[in-house]
C-alpha cells in the first residue's frame, strides 16, 4: 500500500455499470478498482426504466474490493467515500430510502410534454426531473418519495434516507445557492413537497457507514458524474474547461458567477468551494457512434489512420449526430433527430464514423463558445479521449492545444471529493494535486482551416 495509507473510495453509478475506485489520499495512487455491469434500460409502459439494483450491486462490489490482494486490510483504512451518478435518473423509494420499483432514466422522453408546459414558469432553471418525479409518484402507490441512484446507495450504507445533494437535484428547478426546492414549481408539477427529499450541498459529511466492509467510513455528499469527471481531470480552477466524451458529451467550465440560459441549455453547478461550474450536457457522444454506425470496426491503429484520411477528404456534408430523439445542449430541441445526408447509405463505416465524430467535435466547439470558455485551458476527458485520432480532431476543431486527462473517471473524481473530508483542503487544490494528465495534443494544421469551413456550414444548416 502506498503513501500514508489513508484511502478514499469513489463509487460511480453509470448507465451501463458501476465502478468503485480506492484512491490513496496522500499521493493519488489508485490502490484498487472493481466494476460490475448493470441491467440494460428497457421500455416499460412507455417509460425508459432500469431495475434499481444499485445498492445490491455496490454491496457486492465493496465485498470484492475489500478482498483484493492489493488491499487486504482495505476496510480498516478507507476513511471516506462518495457516490456519483447520472443527472436526472430517479428511483421511487420507501421512507428508509430503499428502492421499491424501477428507476426512470435521465433520457426518458415520456414526460417531455409536461416538461415543456412547466418550463414556462421555471424562471430559466432546468426542470426535467420534476415531471419525471410526478410521473413516478403517480404510478408507484407505495412510494414515500424519489431519490437519485446515488442516494439509494448511500441510504443503504447509512441505514436511513438521506438528503439529495444540490448537484444531483439541479434539474429539479432548484436554486443551488439557496439549496431548497421551488414550492411554486412543485405545485405546478403536481408534486407534494413532502414527497421530495431534503437538499444538502455537495462535499458535506452525511454520517458514517453502518454496514459493509467499510463500516465507519465517512460518507460525503456527492455530485453528478459530469461534475466528478471534471474533478478527476483537475479542471476546476479559473479559466479551465473540460469536455467529457462518454456515451454523451458533457462540457463544463469554471466561473465566478452563475450562468443560466434556457435557450441554449446552459446551467451551473455550485462546487463545494463556492465556484460555479457552468456547462451543458449534449446527447451526442459515444452512444451516437454506436447507434448510427453499428458496423464501426472499433478503435485500433488502422482505424485511426483511416479516420484521419477521411477527415482530410470529406465526402459528405456535416451532420448533427444525435443518437435518438431530442437534444439538450447546445441546441435544446425535444424533437431533434439525426438527418442522414445524401450519400450516407453508400458510405462505408469509416466515412460514416468520421462524419459522426466530426459532428461531436463541432458540438463541443459550439458549446465552449456559448460558455465563454478559453479554449487554451480545455481538457479532454471521458472514454472517448482514449482515441489519439479523435483527440487530434477535437484539438483541430478548436484550433488550440488541448490537454488530455489521464485521471478521467467519475469514480476517481468522487474519491477526490471524499478525500477533502479527510484533508480539509479546498476541492480545487485537492483535484489538481490528485489529477494526472497525458501529453498535450496539438491541432493538425492542415485540418484547421477546412474544419473552420465545415463548422460554418454545420452552424448554417441548423
Amino acid at each position: 500500500m502506498s503513501g500514508g495509507g489513508r484511502l478514499a473510495l469513489g463509487i460511480d453509478l453509470a448507465t451501463a455499470g458501476v465502478r468503485a475506485r480506492l484512491l490513496d489520499v496522500d499521493d493519488g495512487a489508485v490502490v484498487a478498482e472493481v466494476r460490475s455491469a448493470l441491467p440494460a434500460p428497457r421500455e416499460v409502459e412507455g417509460m425508459k426504466v432500469q431495475p434499481a439494483v444499485y445498492a445490491q450491486v455496490v454491496a457486492s462490489l465493496l465485498d470484492e474490493l475489500a478482498a483484493l490482494r492489493r488491499a487486504p486490510r482495505a476496510g480498516a483504512v478507507v476513511r471516506a467515500l462518495s457516490v456519483t451518478g447520472t443527472s436526472g435518473t430517479l428511483v421511487p423509494v420507501d421512507a428508509a430510502g430503499v428502492a421499491i420499483a424501477d428507476a426512470v432514466m435521465y433520457d426518458d422522453t415520456s414526460t417531455a410534454g409536461a416538461e415543456v408546459a412547466l418550463r414556462s414558469v421555471s424562471r430559466g432553471r432546468p426542470i426535467a426531473m420534476l415531471p419525471r418525479a410526478a410521473a413516478i409518484l403517480g404510478r408507484v402507490p407505495g412510494a414515500a418519495g424519489v431519490a437519485s441512484p446515488a442516494d439509494v446507495v448511500v441510504s443503504s450504507l447509512l441505514g436511513h434516507a438521506v438528503p439529495m445533494d444540490t448537484s444531483h437535484a439541479l434539474k429539479g428547478g432548484i436554486d443551488p445557492a439557496a439549496a431548497h426546492w421551488d414550492l411554486d414549481l412543485l405545485a405546478h408539477a403536481g408534486i407534494d413537497p413532502a414527497m421530495m427529499p431534503d437538499l444538502t450541498r455537495p462535499g458535506v459529511v452525511l454520517g458514517t457507514a453502518r454496514t459493509g466492509p467499510f463500516a465507519g467510513a465517512e460518507i460525503v455528499s456527492g455530485m453528478t458524474d459530469g461534475c466528478t469527471s471534471q474533478i478527476a481531470t483537475g479542471a476546476v480552477t479559473s479559466g479551465s474547461s473540460v469536455g467529457v466524451l462518454g456515451t454523451t458529451l458533457v462540457l463544463k467550465a469554471v466561473a465566478s458567477h452563475e450562468q443560466l440560459d434556457p435557450t441554449t441549455g446552459i446551467y451551473s453547478h455550485l462546487s463545494p468551494d463556492g465556484a460555479w461550474w457552468p456547462g451543458g450536457a449534449s446527447n451526442v457522444g459515444g452512444g451516437a457512434l454506436q447507434n448510427l454506425v453499428p458496423d464501426f470496426p472499433g478503435w485500433n491503429a488502422d482505424t485511426d489512420s483511416a479516420l484521419r484520411a477521411a477527415w482530410h477528404r470529406p465526402s459528405l456534408p456535416p451532420v448533427y449526430p444525435v443518437p435518438g430523439q431530442g437534444e439538450r445542449f447546445p441546441l435544446p430541441q425535444a424533437d431533434l433527430r439525426f438527418q442522414a445526408p445524401p450519400g450516407w447509405d453508400r458510405a462505408d463505416a469509416i466515412q460514416r464514423a468520421a462524419l459522426v465524430l466530426e459532428g461531436i467535435a463541432m458540438v463541443e466547439r459550439w458549446g465552449l463558445d456559448l460558455l465563454g470558455a478559453d479554449r487554451t485551458g480545455h481538457v479532454l476527458s471521458g472514454g472517448g479521449s482514449r482515441s489519439a485520432a479523435g483527440n487530434r480532431l477535437r484539438a483541430s476543431m478548436l484550433g488550440s492545444v488541448v490537454a488530455v486527462a489521464e485521471t478521467r473517471d467519475s469514480a476517481h473524481g468522487a474519491a477526490v471529493l471524499a478525500a477533502t473530508a479527510l484533508t480539509h483542503e479546498p476541492l480545487a487544490h485537492a483535484a489538481q494535486r490528485l489529477a494526472r494528465r497525458d501529453d498535450d495534443v496539438e491541432p493538425d494544421g492542415t485540418l484547421v482551416a477546412m474544419l473552420d469551413d465545415r463548422y460554418a456550414a454545420f452552424r448554417a444548416s441548423l
